[in-house]
């Protein structure tokens, strides 16, 4: 956050010439988590992008977990101006990986769309 800042515009600045991109994230516990996406970030305020996407997490050890598109629902990337979200569920409002637009919140619960 120190070199690139905290803002989603930003965000979709730095990474809007790069398809597949990789976000890690690490919480205030410790924990690392994140995801690969195979598709260009861009504020589209709707659904986007592929199955290629997956989710990973470093659970305590050096080797990932990783999660992979279950077949399960189509909302493989959302964003607006006040966040983005990887894996969204059936169940409104949640997702499988959600950030707020200055990244300092977020939440990451089980969808179907990975079974994570």
């Amino acid at each position: 956050m120190d070199e690139d800042g905290c803002a989603i515009l930003t965000f979709f600045k730095n990474v809007r010439e790069w398809e597949n991109t990789i976000l890690v994230v690490k919480d205030e516990h410790g924990w690392v988590f994140g995801c690969v996406c195979t598709d260009y970030w861009r504020p589209v305020y709707s659904f986007f992008g592929n199955s290629d996407n997956m989710l990973f997490t470093f659970r305590d050890t050096d080797e990932p977990t990783t999660y992979y598109w279950t077949g399960a629902g189509s909302h493989h990337m959302y964003t607006n101006a006040d966040s983005i979200g990887i894996g969204g569920s059936l169940q409104k409002g949640r997702f499988a990986l959600y950030l707020l637009h200055d990244f300092s919140k977020g939440s990451s619960v089980s969808t179907e769309m990975f079974d994570n």
